[in-house]
């Protein structure tokens, strides 16, 4: 009998003992999803396609700007979202949701995807998205899967930049634009509505096209027969968005602006889960140091408070005249009374009187102007990616350089006050071309009280003409981050991702930034002339766990000579992702560093880690149960 009981009690004694979990190695590679000009199943498109309103293709224009016969099919997909439906029974669908950063209107595609127990993805069918209630899709960036997602079967991106109000003018005695006069960006915008280059006019611009119905965050939602919806929130005011991000309240959304001489804003809704009415802030920053990227303290400027359908009414019968009254500057006297001096969007100084009765129209419709109005800072230099942590409860962000107006009276380095006439001049910071990623805490509103750099680029030595490793168009440091743009943090291994849009690394990386030691690593490099785009964490989707990322435009914005090299790998842009299976209770990653591409052949294609290590919570296993009364008198 005592024998018995010492026996039970060594077993429940062993039962509780912590099991220490060996970390996990699992090798993985970048695969891809599409590329552009690619087709799924029965689809009649090629992914990036670029269609017109009536949902016709649009095709490549001559040099007379008249169309040819070839269909256009953009290079420039950006964020690109997983989304789970769910339907009778239980039954899933997994949708991809990817937009075309350009042309302007540019188009969005839905792709039905299958998923194998691996967690390899595989496209089934692809349909575009109908834009054309809301007049188009404009320069969509990237964007966020809002918490809750999967139900709400949605996720809000973002627009930029936004066209000027002012309608464009020239001479009467070319009443035509032809294409040496047109932009490269208008002449790819008026296909949208079947008018290519050579039939342009002042009357066409000025019959289809208003300003004020671009340039507002997006949200496009599919349901698990794959029908999509399309939404356009006006309650976010309208700017150069770059992202929006929701925070898990589900009111609380951050907007980040992308240009010179913008702002930072924020949105509260009225209620949880709906973004038709709430309330628009534009942030106001005291600098409290210079080093590192500086420090700030923030206070929130209140713009408006609107509602959809009503702010809606007002982008389609409101100008910018309606607005704004305008005066000129003057040296030495600054604006005449009665006029505020505003600095925004590198238009230079600008001399404005609000109009009577206008303020929800500034506030939603000329969203930077009324926070420069108002006194908020609108100097940042291409503000971009946001991400959130919840166990820090603080923000992520990025922006492309420190230049500009966050100098102090300086233009890269040259004594200039171009971006600071007029302006507040809230930022003094020495000039960093491959600048920073940022830290804002949040309160218990979840509003943004300070600011800080967190890591910073650097600009590289001087090439030394005898080391065969060290490449002159590398500018900034190839072992720190160059015009970081894209953000993803994963809270399960206290890691933020970074993507880089930048000009001052000839290929372009993707890095992992430990929180716990303040490592750098980077995992993933790609071809000439293209950037990182998409860059998104999904923890879970049916037992996997997947790390988007999108190659934009390789040889499109640099080296475009080398697509034509042995190696090159095509300029079509590459949607993909990295995945491998979920596992429970995680406390960090390790992902093996890659090098920096260095040869022709390794600059001219994808490259990636090949192994992610993940390390796991100790596991307590649940202590034995009692046996019941009498139990082991009837065993022995």
């Amino acid at each position: 009998m005592r024998l018995a009981v010492a026996l039970a009690a060594l077993l429940l004694a062993a039962s509780v003992q912590a099991v220490t979990l060996p970390p996990l190695e699992r090798a993985i590679a970048y695969r891809s999803i599409l590329r552009t000009g690619n087709t799924a199943g029965k689809s009649p498109w090629r992914f990036g396609q670029v269609l017109n309103k009536a949902g016709l293709p649009v095709f490549e224009v001559d040099e007379s700007g008249n169309p040819t016969e070839e269909p256009r099919v953009s290079n420039n997909p950006d964020f690109s979202s997983l989304i789970e439906t769910t339907g009778p029974f239980g039954a899933r669908k997994l949708y991809l949701i990817t937009h075309f950063e350009a042309p302007a209107p540019s188009v969005q595609y839905v792709v039905e995807l299958g998923q194998a127990p691996d967690g390899t993805l595989t496209p089934r069918n692809m349909k575009p998205v109908d834009w054309s209630a809301l007049g188009g899709l404009w320069n969509p960036a990237p964007g966020s899967a809002p918490p809750g997602a999967p139900t709400w079967g949605a996720r809000s991106t973002s627009r930029m930049p936004a066209p000027s109000p002012r309608p464009p003018t020239w001479p009467a005695s070319r009443p035509r634009w032809t294409p040496a006069a047109a932009t490269a960006r208008w002449r790819d915008t008026w296909p949208y509505w079947d008018v290519y280059p050579a039939d342009i006019t002042l009357d066409l611009i000025k019959q289809k096209f208003n300003p004020y119905k671009y340039g507002h965050i997006h949200e496009t939602r599919v349901d698990f027969k794959g029908n999509v919806n399309t939404f356009k929130w006006y309650t976010m005011g309208r700017l150069a968005f770059e992202m929006a991000y929701v925070l898990p309240d589900k009111k609380t959304v951050y907007l980040t602006d992308d240009g010179t001489n913008v702002g930072f804003y924020k949105f509260v809704a009225t209620k949880a889960g709906d973004m038709s009415a709430g309330t628009l802030f534009a942030a106001k920053f005291t600098q409290t140091d210079a080093t590192n990227g500086g420090s700030f303290t923030t206070q929130w400027i209140q713009l408006g408070s609107g509602v959809n359908k009503d702010l809606r009414a007002l982008a389609l019968n409101t100008t910018f005249a309606d607005i704004f009254e305008t005066a000129s500057w003057t040296d030495g006297t600054g604006c005449p009374p009665g006029f505020t001096s505003v600095n925004e969007g590198g238009r230079a100084v600008q001399c404005l009187k609000l109009k009577p009765g206008m303020d929800t129209a500034a506030a939603f419709l000329e969203t930077r102007r009324s926070a420069g109005y108002k006194g908020a800072t609108t100097v940042f230099s291409k503000w971009e990616g946001i991400t959130f942590d919840p166990k820090r409860k603080q923000l992520y962000t990025s922006m492309t350089s420190i230049r500009y107006g966050m100098e102090d009276n300086k233009k890269k380095g040259v004594a200039s006050t171009t971006y600071d006439k007029g302006g507040n001049n809230d930022v003094k910071l020495p000039y960093n071309p491959c600048d920073c990623v940022f830290k804002l805490a949040l309160d218990a509103s979840n509003s943004a009280t300070t600011m800080q750099a967190m890591f910073c680029g650097a600009v590289a030595a001087p090439c030394d003409p005898e080391d065969p490793t060290c490449n002159p168009l590398d500018t900034c440091d190839v072992n720190a981050i160059s015009s970081p743009d894209n953000l993803s943090f994963m809270p399960e291994f206290d890691t933020l991702v970074v993507g880089e849009d930048t000009s001052d690394h000839q290929n372009d990386v993707m890095w992992s930034y430990s929180l716990a030691n303040g490592t750098l690593d980077r995992i993933f490099s790609t071809p000439y002339g293209s950037e990182v785009t998409g860059t998104y964490w999904y923890p879970n989707i049916g037992g996997s766990s997947y790390l988007m990322a999108v190659i934009q435009h390789p040889y499109g914005e640099s080296d475009q000579d080398h697509v034509t090299d042995p190696e090159s790998t095509g300029p079509e842009a590459w949607v993909g992702y990295f995945t491998w299976k979920t596992v429970a209770k995680p406390t960090g990653l390790k992902f093996e560093p890659i090098t920096p591409s260095m040869t022709d052949e390794e600059k001219n294609s994808p490259r990636w880690t090949p192994k992610v290590t993940l390390y796991r919570a100790d596991r307590t296993p649940a202590p034995l149960r009692r046996p019941a009364r009498g139990l082991l008198q009837r065993w022995f």
